[in-house]
């Protein structure tokens, strides 16, 4: 899973101007479409990107956690929001206007390379992600979303422990498919022995059998 966070530097730098706005637990941050221009800086928590269907199905993007940002498109495109935002706990974020946020990647030669990068690796994230849609199988897409997760667990020899683990339907929307295969999948890899999981936490027994199983 690719990390945005904004270099301590300049992060300083962004939020000094900004107003510091706070957010509950399942509050909508931006919403998809809002004509809205302005730039949000997470101090504390966690949002959620994500879109829904006509029909009500959601699809989760990616989360934004601390020292990340949201909004920049509309920012300098003018255009409305590509996607909703949503806290996933309770969060303390600095909003920044569209003319700080240009005036900070103008006035900073650091700013504007580090963006420039930001946002080449956000490209080469979704296209990862698209290839793997348009490819993989639904068992193969879980592994691997099960190895992202783990990139930012806690290691203790193969073990590898997922505090925060999504919920089955969270999980889905993640991967583009439905709560029952993923049910269906983590039965099976708790039986051949590769997980245990208990509330919101689940352990990878065996990181490298995982690997080879997603084929890494």
């Amino acid at each position: 899973m690719v990390q945005y966070a904004v270099p301590h530097k300049l992060f300083d730098a962004l939020i000094k101007d900004g107003r510091v706005i706070k957010a509950k637990k399942g509050q909508v941050v931006v919403g998809h479409d809002d004509s809205a221009r302005d730039v949000y800086v997470v101090e504390e928590g966690i949002a959620q990107v994500s879109l829904y269907s006509d029909d009500g199905k959601e699809t989760i993007f990616r989360e934004i956690g601390p020292r990340e940002m949201f909004g920049e498109l509309a920012a300098l495109d003018g255009a409305p929001r590509s996607a909703s935002v949503t806290a996933t706990s309770d969060m303390r974020l600095h909003k920044i206007t569209a003319a700080q946020f240009e005036h900070w990647l103008t006035t900073n030669s650091e700013a504007g390379l580090w963006f420039a990068r930001f946002l080449i690796a956000r490209i080469r994230e979704m296209t990862e992600r698209s290839f793997e849609l348009a490819t993989m199988t639904v068992v193969q897409r879980i592994h691997l979303e099960i190895l992202r997760l783990a990139e930012h667990g806690a290691v203790e020899g193969q073990r590898v422990t997922i505090d925060h683990f999504p919920t089955q339907s969270e999980f889905a929307a993640r991967i583009g498919t439905h709560r029952e295969a993923i049910s269906r999948e983590l039965s099976w890899l708790r039986s051949e022995g590769l997980i245990e999981s208990k509330s919101r936490t689940l352990v990878v027994l065996d990181i490298d059998r995982m690997r080879q199983l997603a084929g890494q």
